[in-house]
Formats: C-alpha cells, structure tokens, sequence
C-alpha cells in the first residue's frame, strides 16, 4: 500500500496531501510503514522566517543527488514540537521552553522522525535535505542523531524580515493569540534566530553561512559555493535561473528586500532600530530610509 514512497508522496491530491502533512495522530500510524534513513549526508538548511530558506530547499531539491520533502519535516513527524501548534505561527522565540527535546528521549524521536520522513523524501537519493525553521532551536539534536550533518544558515536583512514575518504569519489558521504581531516581537525573533546560531555554531562540525541579499542577486556563484561545501557537482546556472513558484510570487530569485521595507512605516522602523540594532550592524545592514 504504501512501498513506493515517491508515489505516496507526490501522486496523493493536494488537499489529501496537505491533511496528512498537519494529522498527527495519522502520523502515529504513519511510522509502521517507514524504514531506515541512511544517508551519505544530512542538510539543513536553517534561518529566521522569511529569509530565503524555501526557496533554496527548492533550488537544492533540482540537484540529482539531494532530495527534499514536501513540507517543512516538522510538519511530517510527530517527533518535533512545533511553534504553529502551540499557536505561535512564526515565532519560536515566545515558546522556546517548550519546543526542547529531553535528553533522554533524543534517540527514540530521532529515529522516529527518520521513519516519518522516510515516506517523503525522494527515494534512493544519496543526500537528504530538510528545511525546518524551528530546527534552529534544536541544533545539537540534529548534530548528534543526524551524522554527517551540514548546516546551511541563511541570514537576511532584520528590517526586510520583520516585515515578512509580521505580512505572512497566518494567524487565523493557528489560532493565534494576536490578530498581527507587533513589529518588535517579529525583531526580537530575528534577533533570536542569529544569537541562537551564534551561540550553537561552534559546537556544529558543519557549517556554512550565506547572506540571502548573495543568494538573491548572484544565485549562481552563491550555490557554487554551497554545493562546493557539501562536496556536490554544481548545479547548471539554467537550473538555478529558471522561474520558481515560491509562497505567492512565480518568478526567478530575486532581492525582495526593497519591497518588503516598503511596508514598514517611520515607526516600525524605529523599533526594529531599537530591538535589533546592534545585531544589525554586526551584519552591515544600515537602517532604510524612513517613507517620505
């Protein structure tokens, strides 16, 4: 019934598709049917919300050696707390304490959540890349169950992504607990995100960062320089420039910063300037011009 995985996970109805993703008591039965994860290589690409993570899992699943899932893998296990079912659409960083994983249960829900994705991911492909946003919050976990781990970590200007995650974090669906986030708690979760990295990355044995403003405006020489990291043959430039129907936009990888500043008001821009300013400079990102 479900032997072929790459049927399974790519013939299903959307919808259907979708009902299975966000089920997790259908994920409990859905483990029976998993098998063994062994690949050559694990890949993570890692990131704040809104920061070019989807779009380059997107881009990494056209290699012919790395394949990828459907969904974030979060969405796909039982195993992995996520921050949208504690009401919390795109902001891990008010829930922290309850997205850790207890020492003790490490291996179990590891092993679990292998079984889970093994039903997605492209069967036989040699490299598997994963692409959840709250993997930024279990770092180590991912080091010690996931060998060899490669870490992607993919930084955006904090202005730009404050305003995407405060524009894109679906509240209704989730039941948030705010009709729209306030623009200083969406630059404390940025803020997180890069602390957070900063602190863990140390301790990873892989690990590679890259701006999202290279990603976007020189794609080919930034994806050189990943698969170079990861030891792949490179990706053609035609592959890599083709259109990409990512979120809401269909095109090729482009800078959307301008346009997503455009939505901060002089006030937004002042407290993302207060809440994240060190943090930007330490990046070079220098504050934007207010709207006339």
């Amino acid at each position: 019934m479900f032997t072929d995985r790459i049927t399974f996970s790519r013939d299903l109805p959307r919808n259907a598709l979708l009902a299975l993703t966000m089920n997790r008591w259908l994920q409990k039965g859905l483990a029976f049917f998993g098998r063994e994860l062994h690949p050559e290589k694990w890949v993570f690409i890692i990131g704040c919300y809104d920061s070019g993570t989807t779009v380059l899992a997107s881009l990494l699943r056209d290699h012919p050696r790395i394949g990828g899932m459907p969904n974030e893998g979060s969405l796909l296990t039982d195993m992995l707390p996520v921050p949208e079912f504690l009401g919390w659409p795109r902001m891990w960083s008010e829930c922290l304490d309850r997205l850790s994983i207890p020492p003790a249960e490490e291996a179990f829900r590891a092993r679990r959540a292998k079984k889970h994705w093994s039903l997605w991911f492209d069967r036989g492909a040699p490299v598997l890349a994963e692409k959840s946003i709250s993997n930024m919050t279990r770092l180590g976990f991912l080091e010690r169950h996931f060998s060899p781990a490669y870490f992607i970590y993919i930084i955006r200007n904090g202005y730009a992504v404050s305003a995407g995650i405060r524009k894109n974090a679906n509240m209704r669906r989730w039941k948030a607990r705010f009709d729209t986030y306030p623009i200083e708690m969406c630059a404390r979760q940025w803020v997180a995100s890069d602390e957070m990295f900063e602190r863990h990355s140390p301790a990873l044995s892989r690990h590679l960062s890259v701006y999202y403003e290279d990603f976007s405006e020189k794609p080919c020489e930034t994806i050189r320089r990943i698969t170079d990291f990861l030891g792949e043959e490179p990706l053609q430039d035609n592959i890599i420039n083709k259109k990409r129907s990512i979120h809401e936009y269909n095109s090729q990888i482009v800078n959307m910063n301008e346009r997503s500043i455009k939505q901060l008001s002089s006030s937004d821009i002042d407290i993302i300037e207060k809440v994240a300013g060190e943090r930007l400079k330490l990046h070079g990102y220098e504050r934007p011009q207010s709207p006339s």
